[in-house]
């Protein structure tokens, strides 16, 4: 079993089992789901595409990090996201450690947590990713 990454909106990281997309639905609790992935489509981002009242910066800054998104362009992702990866089916498999790796010591640089807490005090909230 291979796990994938839940990000709350609150900075919390928990480590969440993942073999489908029904362990993704049951983890994220809301349907439907939709997904963003990395450039080189080896991460997946999934949430739920209902109105969340709260941003979710870390996710924001993990997405960036996997991304070729700027900090002025990075969607700002709201409520809780589930990272996993897929295998070469599609299907939804759980992060390996380079993955994880990949998006932990990766952090936003100076100039992108500038932009992004910019952005997020619009949004209404102070913190950066």
């Amino acid at each position: 079993m291979r796990f994938g990454l839940h990000v709350r909106h609150e900075a919390l990281y928990k480590v969440a089992a993942v073999d489908d997309v029904i362990d993704i639905a049951h983890i994220l609790g809301e349907l439907p789901l939709e997904a963003l992935t990395s450039r080189d489509a080896a991460i997946v981002f999934w949430f739920s595409p209902a109105l969340h009242r709260f941003i979710n910066p870390a996710a924001t800054g993990f997405l960036l990090a996997a991304t070729s998104f700027s900090a002025r362009t990075v969607p700002i992702l709201r409520g809780d996201i589930l990272i996993t990866s897929h295998d070469t089916a599609g299907n939804a498999v759980g992060l390996s450690q380079r993955e994880i790796n990949r998006l932990l010591f990766h952090p936003p640089n100076f100039w992108e947590v500038r932009i992004l807490s910019r952005r997020f005090a619009a949004a209404g909230i102070t913190s950066a990713a």
